[in-house]
């Protein structure tokens, strides 16, 4: 009985000494993880603001955009102009008649067969939105079933993020280069348009930049992994191994 009271007068004391503690702030939690976990959630914190760019380009589909100046005296014509786009890059314009709307002219910029290169454009964006964001998961959500693995993982993924949208910058300049043929570029200034770069492409710029912080993140998350190991923990691996070593009926030596 005496021992049953003093555990208990024990377990008050302790609950009476917790409850007079300071509450921790968030910001005192976050410093005493890991380094290896703070590195993957900055890493998770680029990539995802790189997804958020690159979902935004993607939506906004304004890779490359034609800019009409037309005179003052040429606002009242009779004839317009209608850009049709793929995409957000411009493939041809359609010109036709106020009054007359059955005869139609056009200017075609991009052929059905240089339309690959778009195809190309679109399908690497989406894939570059998919690896960010399984890549932004495996650094947040942290799956100890997977140890280091996570984060070679997520660490190849973050790169191939980041070279994915280098690729789509390279297409992308692609095809302005040729938009802005000599042939092209003659016809477009004959009717007052001039080709630029749109928004998606600075913002793929944007999206690049944060997947390289994110990949650089990441490959220091995976160095410093293995030295952020409590010392228990080094221990009572070493003490298992060496008890798998010998086995369970066999005596240690001392």
């Amino acid at each position: 009985m005496k021992g049953d009271s003093s555990a208990v007068s024990d377990n008050s004391g302790l609950l009476a000494l917790v409850a007079h503690l300071p509450p921790r702030s968030i910001h005192e939690e976050l410093w005493q993880l890991s380094r290896a976990t703070q590195q993957s959630l900055a890493a998770a914190t680029c990539q995802c603001l790189g997804v958020a760019a690159l979902s935004i380009a993607i939506s906004n589909l304004a890779w490359i955009t034609l800019e009409t100046n037309v005179p003052l005296h040429l606002l009242h014509r009779s004839e317009y102009w209608a850009v049709i786009y793929v995409f957000g890059v411009p493939t041809r314009l359609q010109s036709q008649q106020w009054l007359n709307e059955t005869q139609s002219t056009e200017i075609v910029i991009l052929s059905s067969d240089q339309w690959v290169f778009v195809d190309l454009m679109m399908g690497i964006s989406f894939l570059s939105v998919l690896a960010g964001f399984i890549a932004f998961l495996l650094d947040f959500i942290e799956i100890k079933k997977l140890g280091v693995a996570r984060l070679i993982i997520a660490t190849a993924l973050h790169i191939l993020s980041a070279v994915l949208c280098a690729f789509v910058l390279v297409l992308c300049s692609w095809i302005l280069t040729i938009i802005q043929k000599p042939s092209i570029n003659h016809l477009l200034n004959k009717h007052y348009y001039a080709t630029s770069l749109g928004e998606s492409f600075y913002l793929t710029i944007a999206a690049f930049i944060f997947a390289s912080l994110a990949s650089i993140f990441s490959v220091w998350s995976t160095k410093v992994y293995g030295k952020d190991l409590l010392p228990s923990v080094r221990v009572g691996d070493s003490k298992t191994k060496e008890s798998n070593r010998f086995g369970s009926g066999a005596r240690q030596p001392v």
